[in-house]
């Protein structure tokens, strides 16, 4: 009878434990979205104008803000929001937030609920903003600020590389030490690499999706703008330096060969004929959503589930845009510059190593509290100790959550193209799919900056639509 009370007692406590909140257990534990999927459609001011009224004074809504904003050519605007997203990255780092929250001192202290920390920001999303604000200056005719970004871009690039570097260094090392460790338990306590295989089986498919070659601060758009701002400034040679740079990494790209001869005729000075050019940038689609799905750690030969990151990729047949005049001949077609999905998950990629660490020592550690409880209640009751276990279990279930906040409003790709043209003249944007049949078009309109050598226009394609 005592026996039936404690165990009655335990489930009854689990129970209430994991209903508080309003929570229940879930009927699969599969893929579960935690994060708002943004509507692929060129109609941003609903969501907008939600996200001013919230005024979370966090940095992924600065980022959400000076997206949408640029996005809707508010350029002075967008720069608001990304002084605001940059001051807030940079406070993070000053008070060295980020050495810790990122890095496997923070294993222990973690409780598999990564929300409760502030969203600092990625190496690779800090760049972007530069780059970012550094076009919406070329958009307002201030070049010398353009530059300004561009160095900054530069610095951060460089931090950025160095500190990735260390954090995966730290990831692999932590995991060789766990293995050779793993290797003088018994079978049913080896739980370190089961857990992984099964992890990165989940997530094989994700990966297996993007180019593995474009990595984390390898970003050809960062290169590209800053050979726009040089040769605002006619800085010719290092304007070329760069699009050679960034030629390193997609060297197949058409637009990067067409401005590598462009820029390399101006250093000869083979063509000192001057024309006006349009610059267009092509944002496509947007960036793959982050959500969470549950996954099996495995612990003294159980299994329990706990929440892991993992990301959704948008879905859309627009691949490239030509550009045609009145006559209807074709003056330019867009080339990738920079594909942001292979660059978030490969990015992601090489941090799971790190967060299976740390999903695994935790759950370890509340398997190994849930065995001394279980010890204390009924020594030797196998009963009441599977009781423990099971609730436990369902209790990391229910309250682990994967951080799924992220950069909303970062696009899929970002395409580029170029070409001289004549005011006089009219044209039109053609949208192409992956087999080059035309989705849509429209006018191309290009506005003139004053006091710029080029005129800059940045182009949005949702759900195979071209936004005005």
């Amino acid at each position: 009878m005592k026996h039936f009370l404690k165990i009655s007692l335990l489930f009854a406590t689990t129970t209430i434990f994991i209903s508080c909140g309003g929570r229940t257990i879930p009927k699969e534990l599969g893929l579960q979205s935690s994060s708002e999927e943004l509507t692929e459609s060129c109609h941003v001011q609903e969501r907008y104008t939600a996200l001013q009224k919230e005024q979370e004074e966090v940095l992924n809504a600065y980022l959400n803000l000076a997206g949408f904003t640029y996005q809707q050519q508010k350029y002075r605007e967008s720069n608001r929001f990304f002084d605001k997203a940059i001051n807030k990255y940079r406070y993070f780092e000053n008070k060295g937030v980020i050495s810790v929250s990122r890095t496997l001192s923070y294993i222990i202290a973690s409780f598999l609920n990564d929300t409760h920390l502030d969203y600092e920001g990625d190496g690779y999303e800090k760049v972007m903003m530069h780059n970012y604000k550094a076009i919406n200056y070329l958009m307002l005719n201030d070049k010398e600020n353009a530059r300004v970004e561009v160095r900054n871009s530069y610095q951060k690039q460089m931090e950025e590389r160095e500190k990735f570097s260390r954090e995966i260094a730290e990831y692999k090392k932590k995991d060789k030490e766990v293995i050779e460790k793993e290797k003088k338990l018994p079978r049913k306590k080896r739980r370190y690499r089961r857990s992984k295989k099964s992890i990165y089986s989940k997530l094989k498919p994700l990966f297996e999706g993007v180019s593995s070659a474009h990595m984390p601060y390898q970003n050809p758009f960062a290169y590209y703008v800053s050979a726009l701002v040089y040769e605002e400034n006619g800085e010719f040679n290092d304007a070329y330096l760069d699009i050679r740079q960034a030629s390193k990494y997609y060297p197949d790209s058409k637009i990067l060969k067409e401005k590598l001869l462009y820029y390399a005729q101006k250093v000869k000075n083979k063509d000192s004929h001057f024309k006006k050019r349009a610059e267009v940038f092509i944002n496509f689609s947007s960036s793959p959503v982050k959500e969470q799905m549950k996954v099996p750690i495995y612990v003294n030969g159980a299994m329990q589930f706990v929440s892991f990151p993992t990301f959704k990729m948008a879905n859309s047949s627009a691949n490239s845009v030509l550009i045609k005049d009145h006559t209807g001949e074709t003056v330019a077609s867009s080339s990738i510059l920079t594909d942001v999905d292979a660059i978030v998950i490969n990015i992601f990629k090489e941090r799971v190593l790190g967060m299976v660490l740390r999903q695994v020592v935790n759950v370890g550690a509340k398997t190994v509290a849930s065995e001394a409880i279980s010890n204390k209640l009924d020594t030797g009751n196998v009963l009441l100790g599977a009781a423990v276990g099971l609730g436990v279990s369902l209790v990391s279930a229910m309250t682990s959550k994967a951080d799924t906040r992220t950069w909303s409003t970062l696009p899929s790709k970002i395409d580029a193209l170029s070409f001289d043209y004549e005011p006089s003249k009219k044209y039109t944007l053609h949208l192409l799919d992956k087999r080059g049949r035309e989705i849509s078009k429209q006018p191309l309109h290009l506005k003139r900056q004053k006091n710029l050598r080029n005129s800059y226009t940045i182009v949005s394609i949702k759900n195979n639509t071209i936004c005005n």
